[in-house]
């Protein structure tokens, strides 16, 4: 099996570079770009999460001696380099090494991508092959599913149906 990142743009490889050595205490451990897609709460309602999922973002998890400490990110228009810190750095760390550890009998070819649903506050690495996608989700993650467990985006789609539900009738506050 291999589990892969996709080929992102040198440019948004060069402005993610640039912005974490302007940082006053840059983190020395820069690994390759994942591809973030992101999706709605209707997405999830009518279960076509994966279907609708657009690139919104190229991510990086950044390390300082050897211990994840953030992830740098660019939106997919190059612009807005920006570092996050706090739980769901340690919560992505985990996520990749669990597929690395679950998926590694498996032998299609997964590519690593990062799925996000901002109304929903939920993130899920999303491991895509020609034949099969998988999601894991990231910590924290809302009570409907398992930080632990690995889901078909059938599955996925059905735990998060009530959170969706939920998140469709609360009005905009943007």
């Amino acid at each position: 099996m291999s589990i892969h990142l996709p080929t992102a743009p040198p440019e948004a490889v060069e402005a993610l570079r640039k912005h974490l050595a302007s940082l006053p205490a840059a983190p020395v451990g820069f690994s390759g770009l994942l591809a973030v897609y992101s999706a709605g709460a209707q997405d999830v309602f009518d279960e076509r999460v994966l279907e609708a999922a657009s690139l919104t973002a190229w991510q990086t998890i950044v390390s300082k001696a050897g211990e994840a400490v953030a992830t740098a990110e660019v939106d997919a228009d190059l612009q807005h380099p920006h570092v996050h810190e706090g739980a769901f750095v340690k919560g992505m760390a985990e996520a990749v090494r669990r597929a690395e550890a679950r998926f590694a009998d498996d032998n299609r070819d997964y590519e690593l991508r990062l799925l996000r649903i901002p109304a929903m506050y939920t993130a899920a690495l999303w491991l895509h092959a020609a034949d099969a996608d998988v999601l894991l989700p990231v910590e924290p993650v809302p009570g409907a599913l398992r930080a632990s467990d690995s889901y078909g985006a059938h599955a996925f789609a059905a735990a998060m149906r009530p959170l969706a539900e939920s998140a469709l009738r609360e009005p905009d506050v943007t």
